[in-house]
């Protein structure tokens, strides 16, 4: 069958993109908010970005309540959070808008890559309410990231230096939001050497701009950490080893299908999940099955190819995580280096309502809120209108009081464990 015979980069009606980018936004967002209409805070990275919020508005640094530093991720977020009154409200706020944000913007790159419209959004309703949604929920800055990261890379894919420096220069700041993002301009200076012969490159003065932007972005974390924990580097960042980056092959490969083309959050034990899964990533499948190369494709394939391999080397010297939130960048921008071919589209459309009706089906059979359950809230208010005894509180649910009444407790899994003197909070 003939392919879309649109090229890449080619201009649109810029009032109808823009009009059925907002829509796909508006209709991601409009489901994550049924969905979850609170944020997550499940893991110890969440309730960092929230501790650390918590802390910088008492005016005492990066640290969480019991006074450890929480330098091992990078402070923006939690700077962030911190200028609003309630950095949990704050960070549901800032992480759908990202979320409608990103998903536009998956729709815009698609169409200029040469997808259609219905194809483009399809490909944007399955991230933006699958993938990237689950990254929204969270309490992290991972989709804050993605939206920048995507507005750069359609300023980067553009024909124009002036928005290919400003796609550059805004790739360039992510660093202090997630290190990750130290990859992203080093990528576009290789993928712009290598189309040398294809596409005219920016001036010197314009590539100095991006790269003394990067460096200061940089040298600012590094700065940060000496001023804060007395080194440049977190000493609990150590070097992998050969066989670290092996199981991460590995990992990559079953988180590709777990959570990047069928996205579902917690064990899948039931049967009744695991068809719907099942069938959802079915139809993933078919649907790649319809890409074919594009025309003129190159400089995404070679960005991304970029992105996505600097970002493998990165655990050569740090232990970073294979999950898709971290390596997705380059896949993402590598997908667009190819295109369904035409009368596909009716694929991409049912695998987005399959990864809607599966979102909703996950929604609805697993708590994902962690300690910002609304029933752990109302503890939490009870237990802060209380005058407290100033001794130690440990507690077998982590991070709690913490979250929800800025009360510094220890985590604790057995009585033989609770200290002489200290105040056990048991929650069943």
């Amino acid at each position: 069958m003939p392919l879309n015979d649109a090229t890449p980069g080619a201009k649109r009606s810029i009032p109808k993109s823009a009009t059925q980018s907002l829509i796909v936004s508006a209709i991601v967002l409009v489901t994550a908010l049924l969905m979850h209409p609170r944020i997550s805070v499940t893991d110890s990275d969440a309730y960092n970005y929230i501790q650390g919020a918590y802390s910088f508005q008492a005016g005492h640094g990066y640290k969480n309540l019991n006074d450890d530093a929480l330098n091992v991720e990078p402070p923006a977020y939690s700077i962030l959070l911190s200028g609003f009154r309630s950095p949990l409200r704050a960070a549901l706020a800032i992480n759908y808008i990202s979320l409608g944000l990103a998903a536009g913007l998956v729709y815009l790159l698609a169409e200029n890559a040469g997808w259609s419209s219905l194809a483009s959004g399809g490909l944007a309703l399955v991230l933006g309410v699958g993938f990237l949604r689950n990254l929204a929920v969270f309490a992290k800055p991972d989709i804050l990231n993605y939206a920048i990261f995507l507005l750069g890379a359609r300023c980067v894919a553009d024909d124009s230096d002036g928005l290919r420096t400003l796609g550059g220069c805004l790739w360039a700041l992510l660093t202090p939001l997630k290190l990750v993002s130290v990859v992203f301009v080093p990528a576009m200076l290789a993928s712009d050497y290598l189309l040398l012969t294809e596409r005219r490159p920016l001036s010197f003065a314009r590539y100095a701009i991006i790269v003394v932007i990067w460096a200061s972005a940089m040298a600012g974390i590094l700065a940060f950490n000496y001023l804060t924990i007395g080194a440049m580097l977190v000493p609990v960042i150590k070097a992998s080893l050969p066989h670290n980056l092996i199981s991460g092959i590995g990992e990559f490969g079953y988180f590709f299908f777990r959570g990047f083309l069928a996205n579902w959050y917690g064990s899948i034990q039931r049967w009744e999940d695991y068809v719907p899964f099942c069938l959802v990533l079915i139809i993933a499948v078919i649907c790649l099955s319809t890409l074919r190369q594009s025309r003129g494709g190159r400089r995404y394939l070679y960005l991304g190819g970029a992105i996505f391999g600097l970002t493998w080397l990165l655990l050569i010297v740090s232990h970073f995580d294979t999950d898709p939130r971290i390596v997705g960048y380059g896949l993402l921008v590598m997908l667009l280096a190819m295109r369904p071919r035409s009368r596909a589209e009716r694929y991409w459309l049912a695998y987005a309502c399959g990864t809607a009706l599966l979102a909703l089906a996950n929604s609805f059979t697993t708590n994902s809120l962690g300690a910002n359950d609304p029933r752990y809230a109302r503890l939490g208010r009870e237990i802060a209108s209380v005058s407290l005894p100033r001794a130690e509180i440990v507690s077998n649910s982590e991070h709690l009081l913490d979250v929800q009444a800025r009360v510094p407790t220890r985590p604790v899994h057995r009585l033989a464990d609770v200290p002489v003197g200290a105040l056990l909070m048991r929650v069943n």
